[in-house]
């Protein structure tokens, strides 16, 4: 009887021996995501791990959790020093350096990408015919959100042109405790500046850089754009000087009429004020032009990474549709993929302006400028604050502006 019990203990220790040896062979994925410390987002993405993990229990994911302050500097310094997790969120504005320098995976042998429907701006990603990246959420700024209540109290129709939307924003500012448009003129924010900017410019056509990799904000659609700019600042429909994040408290107090942003901003709104959400709606920018700045996020696999077929694994989970309807409701946006614009449009009808916005979306790298992007975009910041001031005309300003590019070029 000893003999049985002593052979049935050895087999039992023989069968948890092999479950702690296939413990020890789980493959661990680091993936770092600034939205770990995300309220809402967090426990999403802590979610997908755990279905994921369930379902492939030979790979371990590991968070990484960086403030998104210190994100791009943090991640940057540990891929160029050969080391850095597996798998990492980023923004359009690291990619193409990122790419250029070496420190991404391709995708193409990892991942099957003739799956996906994605978007033009994936093509971002993409070089020598090689991609390096898939685009995870995309947004345009091309959104007139609209305090309905506002319009019906003065019984003012939504506006439709440039004309129509400073008339608008005039006749409904009644200072200081009414303001027709919520607008970045706060010159101490470059930022500011250029988010608010260029959302007019790009709807007047103007664009940075042009596709060839040439300066062009000295062309005449540029030019148009910092002019209506300067007479949206001198029409005392939005509060000049007054701090965007002040701003947008109002409008979130019902104290705003209208307010140019992207697709997170309606859903802030619902958070904040659930009777003001009932009450607000989106309309397409009233400009010539559909086309909008372009905000991106992206997975991509580090290219020192000795996991890149379990880190491919996990992102591949992550594309799956069902992650991907779960991310984009929660989010009010699109992923990298078209068919989750319907889907979105579908639960939040006022998303379709944003759908419609959304082909002409233009992506902020700018091409031959990628590892200066900083720099170029508070240089036009700083050109457009002279033409606000009056320090400049737009056209000089702009000429000023345009050689400055042409000899940052290449340095």
């Amino acid at each position: 009887m000893r003999r049985y019990v002593l052979a049935a203990t050895f087999a039992t220790l023989l069968v948890l021996g092999a479950a702690a040896g296939t413990s020890m062979a789980q493959t661990v994925v680091q993936y770092a995501n600034w939205q770990f410390l995300e309220a809402g987002r967090s426990d999403l993405l802590r979610g997908f791990i755990a279905e994921f993990e369930a379902a492939n229990p030979d790979i371990r994911i590991e968070p990484i959790e960086v403030p998104y302050s210190v994100y791009t500097e943090r991640m940057t310094n540990v891929l160029a020093s050969g080391a850095g997790p597996d798998v990492l969120f980023t923004q359009e504005f690291t990619l193409v350096p990122w790419m250029k320098a070496g420190y991404l995976a391709e995708l193409d042998e990892l991942l099957d990408l003739s799956r996906y429907s994605f978007l033009p701006q994936q093509s971002y990603a993409q070089s020598d015919g090689k991609t390096y990246a898939v685009l995870y959420e995309g947004f345009p700024y091309g959104g007139l959100i609209i305090n309905t209540k506002l319009f019906e109290q003065a019984g003012i129709d939504i506006p439709r042109t440039p004309e129509e939307f400073i008339e608008a924003a005039v006749a409904l500012t009644k200072p200081p405790h009414q303001w027709g448009l919520a607008h970045p003129f706060d010159f101490s924010n470059p930022s500011y500046i250029m988010q608010g900017g260029m959302i007019v410019i790009k709807g007047f056509g103007g664009r940075i850089i042009d596709e060839n990799g040439n300066p062009a904000v000295n062309s005449p659609e540029f030019i148009e754009g910092v002019k209506y700019l300067k007479r949206l600042y001198d029409s005392g429909g939005t509060p000049v000087g007054t701090d965007f994040r002040l701003q947008r408290d109002w409008f979130t107090q019902g104290l705003v009429a209208m307010v140019l942003d992207g697709s997170y901003w309606p859903l802030i709104v619902r958070a904040q004020n659930p009777e003001l959400y009932k009450a607000i709606d989106v309309y397409n920018v009233p400009f010539p032009k559909l086309d909008s700045p372009y905000e991106t996020n992206w997975y991509v696999i580090n290219a020192n990474s000795k996991n890149k077929k379990a880190a491919a694994r996990f992102v591949e989970y992550l594309m799956s549709r069902k992650v991907q309807e779960r991310w984009a409701l929660l989010s009010g946006m699109g992923t990298g993929e078209a068919w989750t614009l319907d889907l979105v449009a579908e639960r939040l009808p006022w998303f379709e302006a944003y759908a419609r916005a959304t082909p002409y979306g233009v992506v902020r790298i700018y091409k031959d400028y990628e590892e200066q992007t900083p720099q170029v975009r508070r240089m036009v910041a700083d050109a457009i604050a002279e033409v606000m001031t009056e320090q400049a005309t737009a056209e000089e300003a702009m000429n000023d502006l345009q050689e400055a590019l042409v000899a940052l070029k290449g340095r």
